[in-house]
C-alpha cells in the first residue's frame, strides 16, 4: 500500500531512515523535516515545501520533485539519480560536489557546494 500524505503539514517531522518508497507528499509542507537516510525512491514530492529540510544521504532516485521548494535544504550524500527536478527551487540548498552532476545546469544557480557533509543551516528562508 502506498501512503498518501498530499498537502499535509508535517513541519519538523522526523522521517530519518524511514522507508517511504512510492509515498505521495505532493503539496505537503515539510519545512525543517528530517529525512536523513530515508528511502524516497519513486515518490511523488511535486510542489512540496522542503525548506531547510535535512535530506542528507536520502535516496531520491526517480522521485518526482517538479516544482518542489528545496531552499536551504541539506542534500549532501543524497542520491538524486533519475530524480525529476523541473521547476524545483534549490537556492541555498547544500550538496556535495560529486552530487552536482545530478542537478540540471539551469537549476544550479545559488547552490552551496561543499566538500564534506556539514550540519544543515538553522535559518529558515521561505520560497518565493
Amino acid at each position: 500500500m502506498k501512503a498518501n500524505l498530499e498537502r499535509s503539514i508535517l513541519r519538523g517531522a522526523n522521517f530519518a531512515s524511514a522507508k517511504l518508497r512510492h509515498v505521495k507528499l505532493s503539496g505537503a509542507d515539510l519545512t525543517g523535516a528530517v529525512f536523513r537516510e530515508a528511502d524516497l525512491r519513486d515518490s511523488d514530492l511535486r510542489g512540496g515545501i522542503f525548506t531547510n529540510a535535512d535530506l542528507r544521504a536520502a535516496r531520491l532516485g526517480n522521485a518526482h520533485l517538479e516544482g518542489t521548494c528545496l531552499r536551504d535544504a541539506s542534500l549532501p550524500g543524497a542520491d538524486l539519480r533519475g530524480a525529476m527536478l523541473h521547476g524545483a527551487r534549490l537556492r541555498g540548498a547544500m550538496l556535495l560536489k560529486q552530487n552536482l552532476r545530478a542537478i540540471p545546469v539551469n537549476l544550479r544557480d545559488g547552490l552551496r557546494v561543499v566538500p564534506g557533509a556539514p550540519e544543515p543551516p538553522q535559518e529558515l528562508t521561505a520560497c518565493a
